[in-house]
């Protein structure tokens, strides 16, 4: 009877390991993060040619014009004699953060 009981409470701890080691819930890691659009804007300013364009631009601008499927698309551009001059677009993923220029 002993070897019964304690076969019996060997197996429930067998039971409840696995089962405590099974998630309840999804992953964090198979859950899509995404940035947000301050972030993509932020990696379009870091980006060398756009520090470049805005160190030497004083009036240079940079925002969030529009999503596109998986992507922010960026706009860096000034206002120039009544006119908008872009410098250039970029397309930010929002899953991976890799950006993308529009223009060489």
């Amino acid at each position: 009877m002993l070897k019964f009981i304690l076969g019996l409470i060997i197996a429930l701890e067998l039971i409840l390991t696995v089962w405590l080691t099974i998630p309840l819930f999804t992953k964090s890691s198979q859950i899509p993060k995404t940035i947000s659009p301050s972030q993509a804007i932020q990696t379009t300013k870091n980006l060398p040619e756009v520090k470049t364009y805005i160190q030497n631009t004083p009036n240079s601008q940079i925002k969030l014009d529009h999503e596109e499927g998986q992507n922010y698309i960026i706009q860096v551009y000034e206002i120039k004699n009544g006119h908008t001059a872009t410098f250039n677009w970029y397309k930010i993923n929002k899953n991976t953060g890799n950006a993308e220029k529009e223009f060489d």
